[in-house]
């Protein structure tokens, strides 16, 4: 469930009211600075979130449209070469050949 920024905000302004009466006891006036603080944070990380959130879902639907499609850049997707191996044959008593499949 998420919290409307405009409750936050009125949140944050009757702390704030609160901090303002209270500003002789040193506590009191700075837990409900630590509280708009906390709101703050709140407020700013759910935004970042939110960005970070758009642009990884833009970028993965992207790349999963252009996989689609077929067309992908060199970059994303490097062909696999096989190394030709070589015929060095490994010379032990009991093989009778260069698979480790063969008795």
């Amino acid at each position: 469930m998420a919290i409307s920024n405009q409750t936050i905000l009125s949140k944050m302004n009757k702390e704030l009211q609160q901090a303002m009466v209270s500003k002789d006891s040193k506590h009191s006036f700075r837990e409900h600075i630590h509280a708009i603080r906390l709101m703050c944070d709140l407020l700013l990380d759910d935004e970042s979130d939110s960005k970070m959130e758009s642009v990884s879902q833009t970028a993965s639907e992207e790349l999963e449209l252009r996989k689609m499609m077929g067309d992908l850049s060199s970059s994303l997707a490097k062909p696999t070469v096989d190394k030709p191996r070589s015929n060095d044959k490994i010379d032990h008593d009991d093989a009778n050949g260069s698979s480790i499949f063969e008795f």
